[in-house]
């Protein structure tokens, strides 16, 4: 997606965390109140975290194996490990507390954080639908203005991927997530939905044309659309990237329609299996990343090893989602038949 306009998968994934928040802790909110639903979430931090300390070490154990290995390619630039390198008592003190990250490894702390925001979000949600997004506007606005974030050992910038303005976003996805189950978006007059529609489009194509991918041939590498260049900060979450998801996310819901039927089968269904199981999923495909990282440069980054790296990285995860789902299937069959087995009686002694 960078390659088509200013948002790429981080803005998807954090706008659907928002989203699936609400169906997955609404629930337990509705019928336990804010404490049985804090409890669930920080179930789920704990899950998160402890599967950032294990990635932590995996990437410091891929690290080390890649020096071994004897390649040339700047792993420990590519992984940013020279505060590590500089000063390591104190970069491993501050590893678990979330002070020192490693590149890539910044999206499960951005999700932690967000996701203690939950049971806040879905109180005010009592009071007003769009309360969480007020709350977080003035988080963002406050780091945009004054550069709030978290800090991150040898990096003044901090986090890479600050939650103080991410927060938005996923707000928004939280927001859209109630509406949704409310019934809101069928409601809307169809001149509206075409209206919005129409706005959408237009920032999307504008979107491209800034992105421009076609600038990677020498002729057109100092091309820009209409003439300027816009900055689309990452870490901060620029308004530029926060626009074109919000455009794209309304136009793949105005024009997909609910329960299509290409997402339950073929490619659809393979790519649906590898939501259900984000988290392995997240997991394998980093280190593929980094492992692919690795490939291309000992492949001088041909076309072959790109189009290598790419086919095969998507092979992997798409079959390991397709293997997990497998596997809890059979657990589940385990399951029904031995309980079936005790409510006939069957296993009772004659």
């Amino acid at each position: 997606l960078q390659a088509l306009g200013f948002a790429d998968a981080a803005e998807v994934f954090v706008f659907i965390a928002g989203m699936a928040a609400v169906y997955a802790y609404r629930k337990p909110f509705l019928n336990g109140g804010f404490w049985t639903a804090a409890r669930a979430v920080l179930g789920r931090i704990r899950t998160l975290y402890l599967t950032h300390v294990a990635m932590v070490a995996g990437v410091l154990l891929f690290a080390l194996g890649a020096g071994v290995y004897g390649t040339e390619f700047d792993v420990i630039g590519k992984l940013w490990l020279q505060p590590l390198l500089d000063n390591p008592v104190a970069a491993i003190m501050l590893m678990p507390i979330l002070a020192y990250m490693p590149n890539y490894l910044d999206i499960l702390p951005l999700y932690i954080t967000l996701l203690a925001m939950v049971p806040l979000f879905l109180a005010s949600m009592r009071l007003h639908v769009m309360l969480p997004v007020i709350m977080a506007l003035l988080s963002y606005c406050a780091a945009q203005m004054l550069g709030l974030t978290f800090p991150n050992f040898g990096n003044p910038l901090g986090w890479f991927l600050n939650p103080f303005a991410w927060v938005l976003l996923f707000a928004a996805g939280v927001t859209v997530g109630q509406l949704t189950s409310e019934g809101f978006w069928q409601r809307l007059p169809r001149w509206l939905v075409a209206a919005v529609s129409i706005v959408a489009a237009s920032y999307v194509v504008f979107s491209f044309l800034h992105a421009a991918p076609w600038r990677v041939f020498p002729a057109l590498e100092s091309y820009a659309a209409l003439g300027i260049v816009l900055e689309a900060d990452k870490a901060f979450l620029s308004w530029h990237r926060l626009l074109d998801l919000l455009a794209k996310v309304w136009l793949v819901a105005v024009l997909v329609p609910s329960g299509a039927g290409f997402m339950a089968s073929g490619l659809g269904g393979a790519i649906s299996r590898a939501g259900r199981n984000s988290l392995p999923i997240f997991v394998a495909g980093t280190f593929l990343s980094l492992l692919g990282s690795v490939v291309l440069y000992e492949g001088d980054g041909t076309a072959f090893w790109q189009v290598a790296v790419t086919a095969g990285g998507v092979i992997v995860l798409l079959a390991t989602a397709a293997l997990i789902e497998a596997d809890v299937r059979s657990r589940l069959s385990a399951i029904r038949g031995s309980w079936s087995v005790a409510v006939t009686g069957n296993a009772l002694p004659k």
